[in-house]
């Protein structure tokens, strides 16, 4: 069954991490089935163009397409669902919400991410053993 990768594990990777970057080798050596979202992938562009590091932000999106890791689309339903939870969940970003519609339309029912409010999510298991 499929792990869903957040972004912040991306870029604790990316940014050489020094407590975390070997346990997340580590993760994606024994989780070969893997998947994240288009809107991960757009979070990771952000933060990258967010500090102007768009050479970077280039070679590190083209190197994570380069894997394994299903890349799942976003789509308008998963995109509405996550508006209607919004009301439940105030405190939780919309892409976060997004992206839990997303694995529950794949059948993802672990996420590897260090944000504590999909523990608040039914139907998920956060793993973040770093």
């Amino acid at each position: 069954m499929s792990v869903f990768v957040d972004s912040n594990i991306y870029i604790y990777y990316f940014e050489e991490n020094e407590e975390f970057t070997d346990k997340i080798e580590d993760f994606f050596k024994k989780n070969k089935d893997t998947a994240t979202s288009t809107l991960v992938v757009k979070e990771i562009c952000w933060y990258y163009e967010k500090k102007k590091e768009f050479e970077k932000m280039k070679n590190l999106i083209n190197d994570l397409l380069k894997t394994e890791v299903k890349i799942l689309d976003v789509t308008s339903k998963q995109i509405l669902n996550a508006c209607e939870l919004k009301m439940k969940h105030k405190s939780i970003e919309l892409n976060d919400l997004i992206n839990y519609n997303i694995m529950k339309e794949n059948d993802i029912e672990t996420i590897f991410s260090s944000d504590k409010h999909f523990d608040k999510l039914p139907g998920i298991k956060r793993k973040f053993s770093l």
